[in-house]
C-alpha cells in the first residue's frame, strides 16, 4: 500500500511547522481520524516531540464556544419541558406523545444552526406555509376537490371538507404544532445557554454568530483541518474566518478522477471549496483511481446472512494467503490491512459469528491467526438490536397484560402465560447452566476426596449433586412443562412469585407488579425493577464467557442511572408508557461500544467512521440502494421544499457525501470486494443494487489499470420438495414394530407404559401415511402438546364425549325412557355448569367466560340438548349396555416365512346399545363428513383409500365387540333379560354407526360395505384377513416406511379415545 493519507500529512507537518508544531492544533473529522494521526506522528518523527493539540471538528469548536455538549437524554427532557411551556395549557401534551417526535426536533434543531438559518424567519414561515395548507384544505379542499367527479356538488363537498377539518383534533392539534416551534426552539435555547450547556449546532452557532472575536481571542495560533469533504455552513465559515486571518491550513484527500469530472458528485463539495481555497493550494490532488492497479470484485448473494458468510470466507482466504506468504508476523504487527466498512449497522452481529477461526484439523488449508486477537470495531452497537433490549421489552408487555380480578371481594394479579414463557424463555433468563456445572465439579472434586474419611459422605455426593445439577435452567424448564401440562392460560402472581420462586428467588425481582394499588410511584417501581433485572443478571453472567452481555449490562445500567437522575421527583408524574417511551427513545440513540486493540491488522466499521483511513483490502456488503446510498430517509419534520429554500441539506447533498466517503476508499486499496443482495424480500435485506455498482461498471471499467469482475454466489441448496424419507426395516426395527403388535411394552422409570397394539385409528394412519406411523407409534415420536388458549376441535369433541357418558352413567344396563332423558337437559344452567367442569378437568386454565370459548361452551350446550331430545323423541325405549367401552383380543398372524406374530387389536367405543332390536355400537362426532365415505365395495378399497377410515373404524368395532361376547361373560349382567353374550349375538342383530353432531336430522347412520359377509362365522375371518393383510405388510422388510401420498394428518377423534 501507497503511504496512507493521514501519514503523508504528518510527514508535511513534522517539516513545515517542526519550529512551532507544539502550538497548532489538528482538527479531524472524528476521533478515529485523531487516534491514527497520532500514531502517524509518532511513528513518522526522528526524534521527541511535544505533541500538537489533535481533535475533532466539534471538539474544536467546543473548546472555542466554552459550553458542555450535553447527552441526549437531558436534551430530550429539557425541550420537553420547553415545548410544554410553550403550548398553551389546555393543548399541553405529554412526554408520551412528545418523545417519539423529540429526537427528530433534536435533529432538526441542530441542522438550522449547524447551517446558520435565520430561526425567526424560518419558523414564521414554515408556520405561515402550514396555516396556507390548512385554509386550503379547510376553505377549499383542493386535495380532495381533484377525486370529485360531479363538479355540480362541489360546494356540498366543500362544506363537508370544512365540517371534517373543523371537528378533527389531529388536524387541529397538527397545524397548531408548527406555530409552537418558534418559540420552544427560543426557550430551549436561552435555557441551555444560560446553563452553559448546548447541543452540537448551538455550540457552532454561539461561535459563528462572533466569529471574527471569539477567533481572534482564542490562543489557536494555527488550524490545520484534514481529510474534510462535506462542511455544513457554519464549519465552513469558521475555517474561512481562520483561512481570512491566516491562521489556516487544509489538507483534502481528492483523486483527480472525480474532481475533475463536473458531473460526479463526489467531487461536489470539493470543487465549491476550491473556489475559495484556490486549486493551486489544494492539497493533494492526486491520480491513484486512474494510474495504481486495482482488483473490484462485486459479488452478488441471495440474502444478509450469505453476505456474513461470504465475508468470512474472505477473510479466512486471506489469512491462508498470509500464512502461505510466510507474513504473519507483518500481518500481526500491521495496522489497518483489512477494512470491513458497514453501510447497514444490522450486520454486525451476523459478520461477528461468521469470523473465521484457527483450524488444526485443516493441515494444508490452516492458518494460525486468530482473528479474535487482530480485529477492532470501531462502530457501536445500538442497545436497541441486542438480546437485553428484547428482554426488557418482555417486561413491559408482562406489566401491560396483567389482569387484576376480584374474588371473594379480594383482589388479584393473574399473568398471561405468554409473557412468562417469553421472559423464561429468553436466552439470558435460561443462562446458568455453565455456573452449575462448575459448582458441581467443585462439589464432585470435595466429596471424592472426603470419601476416603468418611464413608457416609456417598449420601452427601448424592444430595449436592441432585441440589446444584437442578440448576435453574432445569427448574425455569420444569416451571415451563408444567405451564404446558396443565393448560394454565392465566397464572396467579403470588403463585409465581412466592411458590415457583422459592427454588428461584430471582423470580421475586422480575415478576413484581408496579402498579400496586394506593402506590402513586409506579415509574419509581418499574426503575427498580430494571435495577434488579441487572443485578439478576450480572448473579447469572460470568466475565469470562459473557464479555459480550456484561457490556450490554453496563451501558443499559448506565442509561437507566442517568434516566433516573434526570427525571428525580418528577417521574412518577409520568405514566408507565409515557417513561416507556422516554426510555425506549434513548435506548435507540444509545450504542454498546465495543473494546478492543484500535490499531489493529483488521477494522469493521461504519461508513463515516472511515473517513480519512485507508486499507489494502477494502470490503463492503450492504451494497443495495436505499442503505448504500442511503437514500431519502431523513429524521426530519421539516418539509422538502422548506429545506432547499433556506438551505437546509436534504438528501441530494446526503448522496454527494455519500458518493465521496465510497469512493475515497478506492484510493489507497488494492483490492476492494462489493457485495450486494439480490433478493426481493425486504425481511431478507434485499433491493435493487447500489447505482455506485453501475457508476463503476459503466464509467470505471474504461480504466486500464482497474480490474473489475463481477460473480454471483449461487448455492447448491437440496430441494427439500423432491426429497422423500424412506425408513428401511432393519431388523433392529422388525423387532420394534412386533414388540408393539404384541403390546409387549414395559413401564419406564416414571411408571408409564407406552401404548402398543393395532387400534381403528392406529391401522387408518397406517393406511394413510406409514411413514407417520413409524415415528409416531414405533418410535414414539409424538407431537409436543400445545397450550390450548382456544378450544380445538378434539377438545371440544372431549366435552360432548365426556358431558353423555357423565349424564348417562347411571342408566347402563337399563332401559331408559324418554322422560329420563328430557329431565337431563331441562336446565341450561346445570348443562353449562357441568360442561365447565368437564373443560376444567381436561384443559385446566382454559378461559370459558369470554370469547371463542364461551360461544363454543354455549355450542356444546345446544348440540347436546339437541342430540338428547332427539334420542328421547324418536329412539325411546333405549337400553343403554356400556359406555366408553374398551374392547380387545388377540390374533396370530403368520407371516410368509412362517413365523406366527401376535397382535393385540383394542378399540374403545363411545356406547353401546339396544334400540328397537338391534344391538349398536355408537360412535359420536361432532365433525363433519361425506356420505361417500362410509360406503365402499370390499376389502380392497379399504386397504388403497385412506379416505374409507370410518368404515375401517365401525367394522373393527364390529368384529371386537363380537369377539367380547364370544368368549367373555363380561356383558352378561348387562344385557336384557339376563341375556348371555352369545345368545344377544343370536337374537339381535349388530349394528356400527355414527351420530353426527352436525348433522342431527340424519340420526344413527352406518356403514356399507358390499362384499361384508352377513354371517357371523364369515364375517370373522373375512375381518382377520384384513388384519392379517395390514400386519404382513408392516413387517415386510422389503417394503420401507414412506408417506403413501397427503400430508400427515392431526389427531383424529379415534386416535384420542384409543
Amino acid at each position: 500500500m501507497q503511504i496512507p493519507f493521514l501519514k503523508k500529512v504528518a510527514y508535511e507537518i513534522l517539516e513545515k511547522y517542526k519550529n512551532t508544531l507544539s502550538s497548532i492544533h489538528l482538527v479531524l473529522p472524528t476521533n478515529r481520524s485523531c487516534l491514527y494521526m497520532k500514531h502517524y506522528l509518532a511513528e513518522v518523527a526522528q526524534a521527541s516531540f511535544i505533541s500538537p493539540e489533535i481533535m475533532s471538528i466539534n471538539d474544536f469548536v467546543r473548546k472555542i464556544a466554552d459550553v458542555e455538549v450535553a447527552d441526549n437524554v437531558i436534551l430530550l427532557f429539557e425541550l420537553f419541558e420547553s415545548f410544554s411551556k410553550t403550548v398553551q395549557a389546555e393543548e399541553a401534551g405529554n412526554l408520551e406523545k412528545f418523545v417519539p417526535l423529540g429526537s427528530s426536533l433534536l435533529n432538526d434543531f441542530n441542522m438550522i444552526d449547524m447551517n446558520l438559518v435565520n430561526p425567526d424567519a424560518f419558523f414564521d414561515y414554515l408556520a405561515e406555509a402550514k396555516a396556507i395548507e390548512r385554509w386550503a384544505k379547510e376553505s377549499l379542499g383542493w386535495e380532495e376537490e381533484e377525486e370529485i367527479q360531479d363538479w355540480e356538488k362541489l360546494e356540498e363537498a366543500k362544506s363537508k371538507i370544512q365540517e371534517k377539518y373543523a371537528k378533527s383534533e389531529n388536524a387541529h392539534d397538527y397545524y397548531a404544532f408548527w406555530g409552537y416551534l418558534k418559540d420552544t426552539y427560543n426557550d430551549f435555547k436561552n435555557k441551555l445557554l444560560a446553563k452553559n450547556m448546548a447541543y452540537q449546532g448551538l455550540a457552532f452557532r454561539r461561535v459563528i454568530d462572533n466569529v471574527s472575536k471569539y477567533v481572534t481571542e482564542s490562543d489557536i495560533q494555527q488550524a490545520i483541518f484534514v481529510g474534510f469533504n462535506q462542511l455544513t455552513k457554519a464549519e465552513e465559515a469558521l475555517m474561512k474566518e481562520f483561512y481570512k486571518q491566516k491562521r489556516a491550513d487544509f489538507y483534502w484527500e481528492i483523486d483527480s478522477y472525480y474532481f475533475e469530472n463536473k458531473g460526479h458528485e463526489a467531487g461536489f463539495y470539493l470543487r465549491k471549496y476550491a473556489e475559495w481555497v484556490g486549486e493551486e493550494n489544494l492539497k493533494w490532488v492526486d491520480k491513484r483511481l486512474s494510474t495504481e492497479p486495482k482488483q473490484i470484485h462485486i459479488l452478488s448473494v441471495s440474502n444478509k446472512v450469505t453476505q456474513a458468510k461470504l465475508i468470512g470466507d474472505i477473510l479466512e482466504k486471506k489469512l491462508i494467503e498470509i500464512s502461505k506468504n510466510a507474513e504473519e508476523r507483518t500481518f500481526k504487527t500491521s495496522i489497518n490491512q483489512i477494512g470491513i466498512v458497514l453501510p447497514d449497522e444490522t450486520m454486525l452481529l451476523p459478520i461477528l459469528h461468521s469470523l473465521p477461526v484457527v483450524d488444526r484439523n485443516k493441515p494444508n488449508n490452516a492458518h494460525s491467526i486468530s482473528l479474535k486477537e487482530h480485529l477492532n470495531v470501531t462502530m457501536g452497537l445500538s442497545i436497541d438490536k441486542t438480546p437485553l433490549f428484547y428482554l426488557i421489552d418482555n417486561l413491559f408487555t408482562f406489566q401491560e397484560n396483567l389482569q387484576i380480578i376480584e374474588q371473594n371481594g379480594e383482589k388479584f394479579v393473574n399473568v398471561y402465560y405468554k409473557d412468562i414463557i417469553k421472559i423464561l424463555r429468553h436466552p439470558f433468563i435460561q443462562y446458568s447452566k455453565s455456573k452449575d456445572a462448575k459448582l458441581y465439579e467443585i462439589v464432585k472434586d470435595t466429596t471424592e476426596r472426603l470419601s476416603e474419611i468418611d464413608k457416609e459422605v456417598g449420601e452427601i455426593e448424592r444430595q449436592s449433586k441432585q441440589a446444584v445439577e437442578k440448576g435453574n435452567y432445569d427448574q425455569i424448564q420444569e416451571h415451563l412443562e408444567k405451564i404446558q401440562k396443565d393448560n394454565l392460560i392465566y397464572i396467579p402472581l403470588y403463585e409465581l412469585t412466592e411458590e415457583w420462586g422459592q427454588s428461584l428467588p430471582f423470580y421475586k425481582k422480575i415478576f413484581t407488579f408496579w402498579k400496586k394499588e394506593g402506590d402513586k410511584k409506579v415509574v419509581s417501581n418499574a426503575i427498580k425493577a430494571l435495577f434488579d433485572l441487572v443485578s439478576v443478571l450480572v448473579d447469572l453472567f460470568d466475565d469470562e464467557h459473557n464479555v459480550l452481555e456484561n457490556e450490554y449490562l453496563l451501558q443499559f445500567y448506565t442509561l437507566l442511572n442517568r434516566i433516573n437522575d434526570i427525571l428525580g421527583e418528577k417521574k412518577n408524574e409520568l405514566t408507565i408508557r409515557t417513561f416507556k417511551q422516554f426510555l425506549y427513545e434513548n435506548i435507540r440513540n444509545a450504542a454498546v461500544p465495543f473494546t478492543g486493540e484500535p490499531l489493529s491488522p483488521v477494522q469493521i466499521m461504519g461508513m463515516l467512521e472511515s473517513r480519512t483511513l485507508d486499507f489494502e483490502t477494502v470490503i463492503i456488503p450492504s451494497c443495495n440502494e436505499g442503505i448504500l446510498p442511503k437514500g431519502k430517509l431523513i429524521g426530519s419534520v421539516i418539509p422538502f421544499d422548506v429545506r432547499v429554500r433556506f438551505g437546509i441539506p436534504t438528501h441530494i447533498e446526503g448522496d454527494a457525501s455519500y458518493a465521496y466517503t465510497f469512493f475515497r476508499l478506492f484510493h489507497h486499496a488494492k483490492e476492494i470486494f462489493l457485495i450486494y443482495t439480490t433478493s426481493s424480500g425486504t425481511g431478507l435485506g434485499g433491493a435493487e443494487r447500489s447505482r455506485y455498482l453501475t457508476q463503476i461498471q459503466a464509467e470505471m471499467s474504461q480504466l486500464s489499470n482497474l480490474e473489475i469482475k463481477e460473480k454471483q454466489l449461487i448455492l447448491s441448496l437440496p430441494d427439500s420438495a423432491q426429497r422423500k424419507t424412506e425408513i428401511k426395516k432393519t431388523p433392529e426395527i422388525i423387532k420394534k414394530i412386533e414388540d408393539f403388535l404384541a403390546n409387549n411394552y414395559q413401564k419406564d422409570e416414571k411408571g408409564a407404559k407406552p401404548k402398543g397394539g393395532l387400534t381403528p385409528s392406529v391401522i387408518n394412519m397406517y393406511l394413510r401415511n406409514p411413514l407417520e406411523f413409524f415415528q409416531k407409534k414405533i418410535l414414539q415420536l409424538n407431537d409436543p402438546n400445545e397450550i390450548e388458549e382456544e378450544m380445538m376441535a378434539n377438545t371440544f369433541g372431549s366435552v360432548i364425549h365426556d358431558f353423555l357418558e357423565k349424564n348417562l352413567e347411571n342408566f347402563k344396563g337399563k332401559s331408559v325412557g324418554e322422560k329420563e332423558l328430557i329431565v337431563l337437559i331441562q336446565s341450561d344452567e346445570q348443562i353449562l355448569q357441568v360442561i365447565e367442569e368437564i373443560i376444567k378437568t381436561q384443559k385446566g386454565g382454559i378461559v370459558t367466560e369470554k370469547g371463542k370459548n364461551y360461544i363454543l361452551k354455549r355450542i356444546a350446550n345446544y348440540l347436546i340438548k339437541n342430540f338428547v331430545k332427539q334420542q328421547a323423541d324418536k329412539e325411546t325405549p333405549l337400553y343403554i349396555v356400556e359406555q366408553e367401552n374398551h374392547l380387545s383380543t388377540t390374533l396370530w398372524t403368520e407371516l410368509p416365512s412362517g413365523k406366527k406374530v401376535r397382535v393385540f387389536l383394542t378399540g374403545k367405543t363411545d356406547r353401546i346399545d339396544i334400540v328397537k332390536e338391534q344391538f349398536r355400537i355408537v360412535d359420536y362426532k361432532t365433525g363433519t363428513f361425506n356420505e361417500a365415505d362410509l360406503k365402499a365395495e370390499d376389502k380392497e378399497t379399504l386397504l388403497q383409500n385412506p379416505d374409507k377410515d370410518k368404515v375401517v373404524q365401525l367394522m373393527l368395532y364390529k368384529y371386537l365387540l363380537i369377539k367380547e361376547m364370544e368368549n367373555s361373560k363380561r356383558f352378561d349382567e348387562k344385557l336384557p333379560d339376563k341375556l348371555s353374550g352369545k345368545e344377544a349375538l343370536v337374537k339381535f342383530p349388530i349394528l356400527s354407526g355414527y351420530y353426527f353432531f352436525r348433522k342431527m336430522k340424519k340420526g344413527f347412520v352406518g356403514y356399507e360395505l358390499k362384499d361384508e359377509p352377513q354371517s357371523i362365522q364369515e364375517f370373522m375371518p373375512y375381518i382377520e384377513d384384513f388384519i392379517h393383510a395390514i400386519v404382513r405388510d408392516m413387517l415386510d422388510e422389503s417394503k420401507p416406511f414412506k408417506e403413501r401420498g397427503g400430508e400427515i394428518s392431526e389427531d383424529s377423534e379415534e386416535e384420542r379415545k384409543d
